[in-house]
């Protein structure tokens, strides 16, 4: 099969995987969602691991076209790449890898303090649990010493014989765990958008704007942003039926004369960010022309939601319609709206 060499399966050690991490070889876009798991999925991750169970795998996308932002892991920080470095992304299983890098690094820098504390996480030996460090026994372990061994050795210490190897095979547990991966190398943009689609391990579909968001991200342009902002904005005009998608296939018309939305990604950023310009002005022309020559103040009286398309396409480049582009107008939305009546069309236009 065409392209099949482009995706590599691995299985590295869960030790060598973290430490990839902390180097800043694996990075997580800022394109994926926040992370929202639980103190109960946090335990039952480590469970897992210790217990040598499944506990599924990491997509990656090696690349070296550097995304002008991405989020930190869990808050801790890491270092920057150099220029032309490849870095991998996490496209599918940022939940568990952030949990796992919080655990072994809850003790060091971070933005969130309150999800580090959440990591901090303790194993007790005399009865093979996890638990939250805040209600450990004191006869319990520290998850992040027993993959640093300057650490662990003093820890060791104050426990008995029989907990010491309790202790050792839990470290050689979680330390040569074998965490399948696979990264995606060599492909397009386009092709790097469907696949994040389509596995997200929630179910959910992602949208095509969070890739976007991500390639187009500066201090002064949030994608993102700016499309939520025109949402809240078309809510006050009473157009809140508008979707996230509808606006993503009026910005391919504007920028691509297509309203394919996935096509965005291949957009240069400067030609994506002035095609948000034009959709926001448009967009406010096309309402005003439908409140004031239509008489339509809500979007639910519109019939069709495409038509909204062609309407923006039409004035991003014709913010001012003479009389004669606005009675063609009329004509055409009466036309798709009644294509079997002339007569009712020209009565009602």
């Amino acid at each position: 099969m065409a392209g099949t060499h482009k995706i590599t399966p691995t299985n590295p050690r869960l030790s060598s995987l973290l430490t990839d991490v902390a180097r800043g070889n694996i990075k997580i876009p800022v394109f994926q969602r926040e992370y929202v798991w639980t103190d109960e999925q946090i335990m039952s991750l480590l469970d897992s691991i210790y217990r040598g169970y499944p506990v599924g795998s990491l997509l990656l996308w090696s690349t070296k076209e550097k995304l002008n932002h991405e989020r930190d892991v869990g808050g801790f920080e890491l270092p920057k790449t150099p220029e032309d470095y490849p870095v991998n992304y996490v496209l599918d299983g940022q939940q568990r890898l952030t949990t796992l890098y919080g655990v072994f690094n809850s003790d060091s820098n971070t933005k969130d303090s309150e999800l580090a504390a959440r990591f901090n996480v303790s194993f007790v030996p005399s009865t093979g649990e996890f638990v939250h460090s805040s209600m450990a026994p004191t006869d319990s372990i520290n998850l992040r010493t027993i993959l640093d061994t300057t650490k662990l050795l003093p820890e060791l210490s104050r426990f008995p014989d029989d907990e010491k190897n309790v202790i050792a095979e839990l470290t050689e547990r979680f330390k040569d765990y074998e965490f399948p991966v696979v990264t995606i190398k060599d492909r397009s943009n386009q092709e790097v958008c469907r696949v994040f689609q389509r596995i997200n391990s929630s179910g959910t579909s992602l949208s095509t704007l969070e890739l976007l968001a991500a390639w187009t991200w500066s201090e002064q342009f949030d994608l993102r942003n700016e499309i939520e902002q025109l949402l809240d904005s078309l809510a006050d005009k009473g157009y809140e039926q508008i979707e996230e998608a509808l606006l993503m296939r009026c910005l391919a018309s504007i920028t691509l004369n297509r309203i394919d939305s996935d096509e965005l990604v291949d957009v240069p950023p400067d030609q994506l960010i002035e095609g948000m310009s034009k959709l926001k002005q448009a967009m406010y022309s096309c309402i005003d022309f439908l409140e004031k020559q239509l008489h339509i103040k809500n979007f639910v009286f519109i019939p069709f939601p495409i038509m909204l398309v062609p309407l923006v396409s039409f004035y991003s480049k014709n913010l001012k319609p003479s009389a004669a582009q606005l009675t063609g107008l009329k004509k055409w939305f009466g036309t798709v709206l009644f294509p079997n009546d002339t007569k009712l069309v020209q009565t009602r236009m």
